[in-house]
């Protein structure tokens, strides 16, 4: 009799028992020196990543609507339509935000799609939501925090959980402008013997004849930081093209007041090439500035799953990465299916792979992330020699 007792006790503890977020740890916590448990009341922002349903029937839709061959070939999916069939229900959303407000966090944002559910809480708050041990790190000669183990959640919340984003701050996302001689910002007077690179040259290098000006079509930069309307009002000036069409413009994907939401002198020189440059190929086209609301993976997956909501352009773009060594499986899981999304409802994604490509990431052989997406094309970098 007792042994059925013990068996049975031991058979309702599995089906309690919490499931641990596999691969949401930072890979990069053995770089860092560990300076022993956080502040319980520091304050910080997580994002909740849920998994998508019926993920087989979404990979044999994709695989078919990308394929030429097939007759399902570029029947894209509405927005409503791949939310009734692939994302988390209402009801798994529900019992998400439950557990994170019955353990003292503040939900502060849910997605239209229900990948993502933003949430702020104390240190405390956030080792009893996901059972973690939060410490204070050294990293690069700043002072940083982690979660020291996998988070783990109650079986109905964690199996429907892709990833936890924010349970530390090891890394972030960084743009892939890098100078080669002099460092010019934004709106700098570089004079007339400086040698340029023209919309022209752009065209010549990759073989652009067709003269598609993109009128009617729209691109989508997903990054961080806004443009300057006077430099792209002087590079348009200095190459003959018109203004911006109507209806181009930057859209803050965090809080207003966010610093990666305004102009910056030093750091908004990857936008200004961007939108230069997207509006030099195709001068008709519509073009809006995504910008996330820190650098932070968190709010970069949030800026990222905006655009697939918003759904403003069939082409979006983005110069900013990661490396692929440097973050969790987790992360990479949660805009994973972010791209997913995208790609059903007929979204192309561009992202810079760096100059170096495969030894971008510190001569790491890795590879940028999101670049590494399946979902993502990788485009690579080119290296003009200019001759006066």
């Amino acid at each position: 009799m007792r042994t059925v007792v013990v068996l049975a006790l031991a058979a309702a503890l599995l089906t309690v028992a919490p499931n641990a977020i596999a691969g949401s740890l930072s890979p990069r916590l053995h770089e860092a020196t560990d300076r022993g448990r956080s502040n319980p009341r520091a304050r910080h922002r997580v994002v909740v990543g849920l998994g998508l349903r019926n993920r087989d029937v979404l990979e044999a839709f994709l695989a078919e609507v990308h394929d030429p061959a097939s007759p399902n070939y570029g029947r894209f999916l509405s927005q409503a339509e791949f939310d009734a069939l692939f994302a988390p229900t209402p009801e798994v959303e529900a019992r998400v935000v439950d557990h994170l407000v019955a353990n003292g966090l503040e939900v502060t944002g849910r997605a239209p799609n229900r990948l993502l559910i933003a949430a702020t809480g104390s240190v405390g708050d956030l080792e009893r939501a996901f059972g973690v041990e939060m410490h204070d790190l050294a990293l690069g000669g700043q002072l940083h925090y982690a979660a020291m183990n996998e988070p783990t959640l109650p079986p109905a919340v964690g199996e429907h959980v892709a990833g936890v984003l924010g349970l530390d701050d090891v890394g972030e996302m960084r743009s892939h402008a890098r100078p080669s001689g002099p460092v010019a910002g934004p709106s700098a007077a570089l004079g007339t013997n400086c040698c340029h690179l023209s919309p022209n040259d752009l065209a010549t290098f990759y073989d652009d004849s067709a003269g598609y000006d993109g009128s009617g079509q729209t691109i989508a930069i997903a990054g961080a930081y806004a443009w300057s309307d006077t430099d792209v009002g002087t590079f348009d000036s200095r190459w003959g093209l018109p203004a911006l069409p109507a209806g181009s413009g930057q859209i803050c994907a965090g809080a207003s007041t966010a610093t990666t939401c305004k102009f910056s002198a030093q750091n908004s020189i990857e936008i200004a090439l961007d939108v230069e440059y997207a509006h030099g190929t195709a001068p008709g086209a519509r073009i809006l500035n995504y910008m996330a609301g820190s650098t932070s993976f968190a709010d970069f997956a949030v800026m990222y799953n905006r655009i697939v909501t918003d759904n403003p352009a069939h082409t979006v773009t983005t110069s900013w990465g990661a490396c692929e060594a440097g973050l969790s499986t987790a992360t990479q899981q949660t805009n994973d299916n972010i791209f997913a999304n995208a790609a059903a409802i007929g979204q192309s994604w561009f992202a810079a792979s760096g100059d170096n490509g495969s030894r971008d990431c510190s001569n790491l052989l890795t590879v940028d992330h999101p670049a590494n997406s399946p979902r993502v094309a990788g485009v690579g970098g080119t290296t003009p020699s200019c001759r006066i």
